[in-house]
Formats: C-alpha cells, sequence, structure tokens
C-alpha cells in the first residue's frame, strides 16, 4: 500500500494546507483543491466545534466522504470521531480500502484498529490531537504532583489519562506519526492570534518528537503563517472560521493563504 501523502508533504517541510470543509461536499472540496488546498480533512460522528454542524456515522456519510475521493487529486483524511462516538474497525477498514488518506481524532479516543493499521501499512496516518485541557491538566499535575486538594475551577475532573509528561509519552506511541495542537483556551476561540496562544503553539513543538499542525480555532490571517512557522509548526488546518463554508468563500479567502504559504 502507498504511504500517507499528507504524511509526505509534513516530512518534506512543505507546510501543508489542510482544509477542514463544513460538510462532506465534493463541490466544497473541489474548490480547496482549486483554490490552492495540498489536503481535505472530513468528518464523522461528531458535532463541528466552530459551525455546529451535524456529522453522522460511516454509514450515513459513506456517499460524500466516497464523492470527495472521487473528485480530488489530494490526501484525503477524516475525523472518524469523538470519545464514545467512534467508527468501528469495519469502517477503518473500508476508509482505508477506499483511500482515505489520514485519521484525527482526539488522542485519547484512537482506536487500536486506527494505530495498527497506520503502523503496519502506512496509511491512513494518525494524527492525535491534543486540547487546551489537555496542557492544563499536565500543567497543573506537574505543579504539584501530591495535590490533594481541590483542583483549580478551569481542570474539573482530572482523568487518569492525563499523565505527565503527557506529549513527550504520546509521541513516542507506535502508529502515532502527527500531532494536532488543538491548544487554544476556550477564551481564545473566534478571536486573533496572540503571543499567549503563540507560545502554547511553540511549547508543543519543543515537547514533540512528532510534527506538529495547528488547527484554525482562531482567526488566523494569511501572515500569521509566518509567524506558526516561524516556532515550529509543520503545517495548518484552515476551516470555516478562516476560509468560510461555501464554494465561493473558499474561492475567494483560500487563495490569500495559499500565497503566504508558497512564501515562506
Amino acid at each position: 500500500m502507498q504511504g500517507s501523502r499528507l504524511k509526505s508533504l509534513v516530512y518534506e517541510k512543505r507546510f501543508p494546507l489542510i482544509v477542514s470543509l463544513a460538510a462532506n461536499d465534493p463541490e466544497l472540496a473541489r474548490a480547496a483543491q482549486e483554490a490552492g488546498a495540498d489536503a481535505v480533512k472530513l468528518h464523522l460522528n461528531t458535532v463541528h466545534e466552530i459551525t455546529g454542524s451535524r456529522f453522522g456515522s460511516w454509514e450515513e456519510e459513506r456517499e460524500g466522504i466516497l464523492a470527495v475521493l472521487a473528485a480530488v487529486d489530494l490526501p484525503v483524511g477524516v475525523v472518524p470521531g469523538q470519545g464514545d462516538a467512534m467508527a468501528d474497525e469495519r469502517a477503518f477498514e473500508e476508509m482505508a480500502a477506499a483511500g482515505v488518506d489520514f485519521i484525527d481524532a482526539p488522542w485519547f479516543a484512537l482506536p487500536g484498529a486506527a494505530l495498527r493499521r497506520s503502523l503496519q501499512e502506512g496509511r491512513p496516518a494518525v494524527m492525535a490531537a491534543l486540547s487546551h485541557a489537555d496542557l492544563v491538566a499536565t500543567a497543573y499535575l506537574v505543579a504539584d504532583p501530591a495535590n490533594a486538594g481541590p483542583a483549580p475551577n478551569h481542570v474539573h475532573a482530572l482523568p487518569v489519562h492525563h499523565v505527565p509528561p503527557l506529549l513527550p509519552c504520546l509521541t513516542r506511541l507506535p502508529g502515532i506519526d502527527l500531532v494536532e495542537a488543538a491548544v487554544a483556551a476556550p477564551g481564545e476561540v473566534g478571536r486573533p492570534l496572540t503571543a499567549a496562544t503563540l507560545v502554547r503553539y511553540a511549547q508543543v513543538c519543543q515537547d514533540s518528537r512528532l510534527p506538529v499542525i495547528v488547527p484554525s480555532q482562531l482567526v488566523f490571517s494569511p501572515q500569521d503563517l509566518r509567524l506558526l512557522a516561524a516556532v515550529g509548526v509543520a503545517g495548518v488546518l484552515l476551516g470555516p472560521l478562516v476560509i468560510g463554508r461555501t464554494v465561493s468563500e473558499i474561492g475567494r479567502q483560500l487563495p490569500r493563504f495559499r500565497q503566504v504559504r508558497d512564501s515562506l
């Protein structure tokens, strides 16, 4: 089986522009390809954090995802779910057979089936998503591992899987190829990039053994790509918040990011 095309772009230091589509729609995928995307990302079993769009199971979304795969000559990735709502092993097998290039999911929810296939077959590659809550919980435990008192308000019940140092351990797991640093704080989502968030991206890049991709939880400007690249980010996921939800919006916004990326 051919290896992941997205992984190759990242390791060739191409700083790929990955477009997260507002729907599993081949017209949107074609618009992204024509506007300069290097890859596109689709969704299953989730509600989109920014748009509120609901995505169904593999059975419900299969037709749209197969249509996207047929419509574009780009690496196509899939978010298979969140937490308990996750694609099953049969769905992973069918996605791999159909040509899905990468999987992107919260690190703690990644199923063994995805890790095994990435390790043994090389595709789909696996992108493990890290959240702001992961960093907060880790920092709290590192600061005082023996703390027996109540956690701060913003650190609620700390799950067992938040054990420091999280990122160095996570990026040594077999089958994980990339890290998605979705580490904007809740109050930062939808706002412009600041040094506070940038230093968090730099922290993740410093601690990770694997390349780091940053999603557009913030309202990135095209020139922000220079700052992200400067702190070690290996590529970006651009979603509806910055490039829009429609064919025309993607056609207007994405070329501005491509122009800057090509000058890095």
